[in-house]
């Protein structure tokens, strides 16, 4: 629907007198009822894009979350959801859980207070091994480099 929804007002946008469609309905009522029908379906789609953010702030420690959960959760499906995620906010839905995790890790590891073991598990990662793969791939230094810099070193990291 949303497809047939840009397709009309594209053509309305492209209406000039001399290329009149008249198939495309363009008169101002016309054109102000589907502004908003747009707005609606992309209030929907902000929405979703939302509850799906929020799923992962308040869920990111566990280990088994994952889109199908977030599908499940808001009754949608897990392919469309994927997709509006990465049309919308334009990084896949894989990496911004992966970031959310890496930043909290950050924030514990900073302190001081916590092995690299229990950061790991707290953010969610089941591996360690795999956390410290993700975690230097995504800051350039290791968690233990990182704990050293951000104790010892006094770094603002």
């Amino acid at each position: 629907m949303f497809t047939e929804l840009k397709a009309r007002v594209r053509r309305m946008l492209a209406y000039t007198p001399e290329t009149e469609i008249p198939a495309a309905g363009c008169t101002i009522d016309t054109f102000i009822k589907l502004h908003r029908e747009i707005s609606v379906e992309l209030s929907k789609s902000y929405d979703i894009i939302l509850s799906m953010k929020k799923y992962v702030y308040e869920n990111y420690g566990n280990s088994t979350i994952s889109l199908a959960n977030i599908a499940h959760e808001l009754h949608m499906n897990e392919t469309y959801i994927s997709r509006l995620f990465k049309e919308k906010t334009g990084e896949r839905f894989v990496d911004f859980l992966i970031n959310v995790r890496i930043k909290n890790a950050k924030a514990l590891l900073s302190t001081g207070k916590y092995t690299v073991n229990d950061v790991a598990h707290a953010v969610g990662y089941s591996q360690v091994k795999y956390f410290r793969t993700i975690f230097k791939k995504i800051t350039g230094i290791s968690a233990s480099e990182y704990i050293m810099r951000a104790v010892v070193g006094g770094y603002d990291l």
